[in-house]
Parts: C-alpha cells; structure tokens; sequence
C-alpha cells in the first residue's frame, strides 16, 4: 500500500501546484528494490524535473534512501 500512498501524494502536488484543470497521469514508476509496508515510514517525492508544465519527473525516498522514479504527464482528451 505505500506506492498508492506514493502516487496519492504526487497526483495531488502536481493538481495543486501546476495546473488543476489538467487530467495528470502515473505513466512510469522505476523502483531500484521493492517497498515493504511497514508502520515507520518517513516518505518523501521530490519533484527533479518539470517539462513545459505537462511532464515531471519525482525521486522516491523512504527512510531518506533513494528508491526509484515516478513519472506524471498531463493526458488530453
């Protein structure tokens, strides 16, 4: 359950302070190893790259060790 709370956490920064009339999406998540639910977790996404405002690019850390990547990108209809 913690990469849902990962992804929760990242949809509703970029949806507060980007653009909240974009539709934005999880569309790559790169984890190093796997994360394991546990109780004392200190969870951090920082974002690393904002592109044109419709691509970013976030660094997972748990604990203050780097686990991995999440990409967004805002989807057009």
């Amino acid at each position: 359950m913690t990469w849902h709370l990962i992804v929760s956490m990242s949809k509703e920064w970029h949806i507060k302070k980007i653009n909240k009339k974009k539709i934005w999406m999880v569309v790559r998540i790169n984890l190093k190893k796997m994360i394991i639910d546990s109780k004392h977790k200190n969870i951090c996404v920082r974002i690393s790259k904002i592109t044109n405002k419709k691509y970013t690019v976030s660094d997972i850390y748990i604990n203050e060790k780097h686990h991995g990547k999440i990409y967004y990108s805002v989807i057009t209809l």
